[in-house]
């Protein structure tokens, strides 16, 4: 449905996607043939509406709005971000850097691992799930 000239199919995906992702969406084999990884329903035999993440995993829009309610922005297959999450780190770091360090504190160092009492900064992947 949707008319033919808004689609194109991709044969390593196993689906068809709008024309707009024809050369820049990320492909997994056999993108929708299993089942939602939050509702278990399958993907490909199901009437609600399927979204593309940016790792390529697919899921239901509305299972990725729930998830998204309870702040949960990784995917639950692979645990890379489902959205750019750059503005957000970004805020973080700003809110880090302008929270004083308590006197007592001040000189002290210790060894960590992916730490910070706000959130993890593993810095090269900028991930929160690393």
């Amino acid at each position: 449905t949707g008319g033919c000239e808004n689609f194109f199919h991709c044969h390593t995906c196993g689906c068809c996607y709008s024309t707009q992702l024809k050369n820049s969406h990320p492909c997994v084999e056999g993108a929708i043939h299993h089942d939602c990884p939050i509702c278990f329903e399958y993907l490909f035999e199901s009437v609600n509406d399927v979204t593309v993440l940016l790792c390529g995993h697919t899921i239901h829009k509305s299972c990725l709005k729930e998830m998204r309610e309870h702040f949960q922005y990784a995917c639950p297959l692979c645990l890379k971000s489902v959205c750019d999450m750059s503005k957000v780190w970004e805020k973080f770091d700003l809110e880090i850097a302008a929270t004083p360090i308590p006197e007592p504190y001040q000189n002290k160092m210790v060894s960590i691992l992916c730490f910070s009492f706000l959130y993890d900064d593993v810095g090269y992947c900028r991930s929160s799930s690393c």
